[in-house]
C-alpha cells in the first residue's frame, strides 16, 4: 500500500525542543492548544498509510499481540529516538504509539453509543493523550504534512471526550483533523476507520449513523487484513441495527484474524450463548 518515506527530511527552520512532560501539559486542568499552522512541507502525503515504516509495522505487531509491557518498552524508545533525532517521522511515530497505548488501555473495557469509555480518564491515559498531542505539534512545527498526522491527532482529541460537554468542545477539532487528512490521502483506510468510529459511538443528535459506519469498517476491513479491529466495529455497528447473524460473521472473522483479542474473542461468544448487553460489558463484567 506504498512505499517508505525518507527519515532523512531536515526541513528548514527546524527548531530542536526539549521534551515537555505530559503531565506539566495537563496540570491546572489545562488542554494543549491544537492551533497548528497551515504548512506544506517537502513530506507532504505521498502514500495512503505507514505501511512503510518500519517503526509503525513493529509498532502494528506489538499492538497485535495486545502486549503491555512489549508497548510501554517500544514507547520509551520511540521517545528516546523522537528527542534524540528531532526527525518530525519520529515525532509521529511516538503520537502514534501513545494513541495505541490508549487504545491497549481500553481493549478490554465495553463499547456503548454516547457513552465514555472510562467513568474516570485513568492517569496513564491523561499522560499519553498529552504526550501523543504533544509529539502532533513537534510533527507539525516542523514542516511534515501527511494524511496519518491528521488521523492521529484525531484519534488522540477523540479520546479525551468524556460526555456531552467535551463533545462539544473537542467534536468540531475532531472532524477538521479527519477532514484535513482525507484531502491528504482520500480513500486511506485507517482515516475510515477513524471517521467509521465517529460515526457509531456518537449518538444520533450529535451525527451518529452506524449503518454509515458500518459500510466504512467493512470497506477497511478489506483494505487492512492484518487489523481484526474494523470487524469488531463493524460487528457492533451490525448489532445496533438487529443484524445479529451479520455481527456473528464479522466477530468470527475478527477472531479468526487476530485470536489475542480477548474481547474479540468474548463478545462472540456472548453472542452465542444469547446473553445481554453483548458489547456494553467489560470483560470482566
Amino acid at each position: 500500500m506504498g512505499g517508505p518515506v525518507s527519515t532523512e527530511t531536515q526541513p528548514r527552520g527546524r527548531r530542536r525542543r526539549r521534551w515537555i512532560p505530559a503531565l506539566a501539559l495537563c496540570a491546572g486542568g489545562g488542554s494543549l492548544a491544537l492551533a497548528w499552522p497551515r504548512i506544506a512541507g517537502p513530506d507532504s502525503d505521498r502514500v495512503s498509510t505507514l505501511v512503510g515504516l518500519p517503526r509503525s509495522r513493529q509498532l502494528a505487531s506489538i499492538r497485535r499481540r495486545m502486549d503491555v509491557s512489549a508497548m510501554d518498552a517500544f514507547l520509551a524508545e520511540q521517545r528516546e529516538r523522537a528527542t534524540r533525532t528531532g526527525d518530525p517521522i519520529e515525532w509521529q511515530v511516538l503520537a502514534e504509539t501513545c494513541l495505541e497505548r490508549v487504545l491497549l488501555e481500553a481493549a478490554p473495557m465495553g463499547m456503548a453509543v454516547g457513552r465514555p469509555v472510562f467513568a474516570k480518564r485513568p492517569e496513564i491515559v491523561d499522560t499519553l493523550l498529552a504526550d501523543g498531542l504533544q509529539a502532533i505539534t513537534e510533527v507539525r512545527d516542523l514542516g511534515r504534512r501527511h494524511s496519518e498526522v491528521g488521523r492521529i491527532a484525531a484519534g488522540l482529541l477523540a479520546n479525551k471526550i468524556d460526555g456531552a460537554l467535551a463533545a462539544m468542545r473537542y467534536g468540531r477539532q475532531v472532524d477538521a483533523f479527519l477532514s484535513e487528512a482525507e484531502a491528504f490521502a482520500d480513500g486511506n483506510p485507517h482515516i475510515a476507520v477513524a471517521r467509521g468510529c465517529r460515526l457509531l459511538f456518537a449518538p444520533r443528535w450529535l451525527g451518529g449513523d452506524p449503518e454509515r459506519a458500518l459500510n466504512l469498517f467493512e470497506s477497511a476491513a478489506h483494505a487492512l487484513p492484518e487489523d481484526e479491529r474494523p470487524l469488531v466495529f463493524a460487528a457492533f455497528a451490525a448489532h445496533l441495527q438487529g443484524d445479529v447473524a451479520r455481527a456473528q460473521r464479522s466477530l468470527r472473522d475478527a477472531v479468526a484474524c487476530n485470536p489475542d483479542n480477548a474481547y474479540a474473542r468474548e463478545v462472540l461468544r456472548r453472542i452465542q450463548a444469547g446473553e445481554a448487553d453483548v458489547f456494553g460489558r467489560s470483560l470482566d463484567g
